[in-house]
């Protein structure tokens, strides 16, 4: 293993801004810098980005982290990147070729992974019924990238013809980096249909036979891609390589000296940032257990593996659940081989509103600015506000609003932090957390907190459904609403919709695992929401199982980003390795016992959360009857 002077770096685009981080072997952040960028918005649906831009505020973003640490650039070992699934398009010279109708410029050459002007090809795509599609959701989306590539082909048929090169923004990082034109599973599986595992073939499917590609050759002529098949593929990629895989011959020397890097780092493939939040927080280890360890042993690695599902949230939330054989599920995208964890299959499913559901319900309240200004005097959070609330009428019931109001006002901030911690989370099975008869307290508490919301339910579609319904017309529901309007209302609402996040994810793990999966623990990152006590205690409660926090878990997506460089160093002698290596679990928290009255008023919650789904399609039913 290395010595303590071994950094790998690991590089997150997102949709706002680029960040870089650097990790030491063990996984910590030493030292970040985060750069925005743009995104032109010239038509509704239409989202674009520069590619020039993006690697400008790369170049940018490692060379400041670099100045930040004082870090040598020979102490940097390997670099990897992840990014949004955004297309990237690029001429024979690797130049942009623009993608905009309303301009001509070429500078604006991404299709960002939101913009949606390919749905009437995505949903053609979907008519086909191709066996492919069922690697993928059997639903093709207008955000990924064959429905874009076929948007182009029909729309800008002189930007097409000078296009030699698509590319997920995600390959054209280390395509800048190495000049290898070489593309990640990780993308191509998960976005445009590409096959990449030998156990998808057989002799009727006609795929190509060559150890580079996993195109379907029927599908794309079936589209209207044939032009890239009688390329042989050489627009969209024929060498494909697993995440982590070196590149050529590391970092070119323009690229490292545009980084400050030296000539020759290891760069891995790359993946897609959702994913690398997976690997970022997958592997955490707990310290002082010897029996949490993925170890190098593939079967136990494989076993441990399926048992944890990645939970990324953030405005929506991502979850990745993991199989050594593929599961199929219906509403939920894949499987996809390799395309996470290599050799593993990967099933997909998500929230489409959960960080950003949290704030409309919030801020839309009457009493949002009142919430702001005692936000704002305590320098708190207005989330640990409303979670003060809860807190206090748990304890007390028939508290006025005039007491709860003057609570908030006359306690110190430090002070209800303290009282928050002890109140919401388990810990740990049998832990007192300092106080007498503790497990009889914690029910206790909890049934308190939980009366607050017995007769309000939410369904938290107002941005429709990613999984497992994959129906984005569905709507939120709100039922028990009365005509109270005060801060105390708005922390009812507020912790409802927790609740029916942590629904959500309990539903989505029930499909799972009906499906074959076997999750068991879920592994979260996303800064706000897996700090929020409240919602961590409910989330844990309401699926029945551990929730476990990894150690600086708001940066799992650049650790996994560094997790690619460091594989692709040969640091790690394998990816399951560094992801237990560079990974630690900081906060486990426990669900309430099978028998306990918590977990029956959970239970009974989500019976109302699936009815009202059922409730919201038979009114849609009935209203087909009407004449307009």
């Amino acid at each position: 293993m290395a010595n303590d002077e071994t950094y790998f770096i690991g590089v997150d685009v997102g949709t706002g801004s680029v960040r870089a981080g650097i990790f030491n072997i063990q996984g910590l952040l030493i030292e970040s810098f985060e750069k925005a960028i743009q995104t032109q918005n010239l038509a509704e649906d239409f989202y674009e980005q520069s590619s020039q831009e993006i690697w400008d505020s790369v170049v940018y973003s490692v060379r400041e982290a670099l100045k930040k640490a004082h870090i040598e650039s020979s102490a940097v070992k390997g670099l990897g990147f992840a990014a949004t699934c955004s297309l990237v398009c690029l001429d024979a010279q690797g130049k942009p070729v623009g993608v905009s109708p309303y301009n001509t410029e070429d500078y604006w050459n991404v299709i960002l992974w939101m913009d949606h002007r390919a749905t009437q090809q995505a949903e053609r795509i979907t008519a086909t019924g191709h066996r492919v599609l069922k690697y993928f959701g059997n639903k093709v989306s207008p955000e990924n990238e064959l429905p874009k590539i076929l948007w182009l082909k029909e729309n800008l048929a002189n930007k097409w013809n000078r296009i030699a090169h698509f590319m997920d923004l995600c390959d054209f990082l280390t395509f800048q980096a190495t000049r290898s034109t070489t593309r990640s599973i990780c993308p191509l599986v998960c976005k445009s249909g590409y096959l990449a595992s030998d156990q998808q073939k057989t002799d009727q499917q006609k795929l190509r036979l060559d150890d580079t590609s996993g195109w379907d050759e029927t599908l794309l002529n079936e589209i209207g891609l044939e032009e890239i098949v009688k390329e042989g593929y050489r627009r969209i990629g024929t060498e494909v390589a697993a995440p982590g895989t070196p590149l050529k011959n590391g970092l070119c020397e323009t690229a490292a000296m545009e980084l400050g890097l030296e000539v020759g780092t290891p760069v891995g493939s790359s993946m897609v940032d959702a994913h690398a939040g997976g690997v970022g927080i997958l592997g955490a280890v707990e310290e002082g257990n010897k029996e949490d360890t993925l170890s190098s042993d593939s079967k136990y690695l494989a076993k441990r593996l399926e048992e944890r599902l990645a939970m990324i949230a953030g405005t929506s939330t991502c979850y990745m659940a993991s199989s050594s054989k593929p599961v199929f599920v219906p509403g939920v995208w894949g499987p996809y081989y390799s395309a996470m964890i290599p050799n593993m299959w990967l099933s997909e499913g998500g929230e489409s509103a959960t960080g950003k559901l949290l704030e409309f319900i919030v801020t839309n309240h009457c009493q949002y600015p009142f919430l702001s200004k005692l936000a704002s005097e305590k320098d708190l959070h207005v989330y640990e506000i409303l979670n003060y609330i809860i807190f206090l009428l748990a304890q007390q019931t028939k508290m006025t609003l005039e007491e709860v109001v003057s609570s908030i006002q006359s306690t110190n901030s430090s002070k209800m932090k303290q009282q928050m911690n002890n109140a919401f989370l388990d810990t740990s099975p049998g832990e007192s957390k300092g106080r007498d008869n503790a497990t009889l307290y914690d029910e206790h508490f909890s049934l308190k907190c939980l009366e607050l919301t017995k007769n309000l339910h939410i369904l938290p579609y107002f941005h429709g459904n990613r999984a497992p319904y994959a129906d984005p017309t569905l709507r939120g529901m709100i039922s028990g609403l009365g005509m109270d309007n005060s801060i105390i209302s708005l922390a009812k609402m507020y912790f409802a919709t927790l609740q029916a996040l942590c629904y959500g994810a309990r539903h989505l793990v029930q499909v799972l695992n009906g499906a074959g999966h076997r999750v068991q623990s879920i592994y979260l990152c996303g800064g706000g929401m897996a700090s929020n006590k409240l919602f961590l205690q409910q989330l844990s409660d309401s699926v029945g199982c551990p929730v476990v926090i990894p150690v600086q878990n708001q940066y799992a997506v650049m650790r996994g980003a560094a997790m690619l460089g460091a594989v692709a160093s040969t640091y790690f002698s394998s990816f399951p390795m560094a992801m237990q290596t560079m990974s630690k679990v900081q906060q486990i928290i426990y669900p309430k016992g099978q028998d306990s009255l918590v977990k029956k008023h959970h239970d009974l919650k989500f019976q109302v959360f699936l009815r009202m789904y059922s409730d919201q399609i038979a009114y849609r039913d009935i209203m087909t009857q009407s004449p307009h």
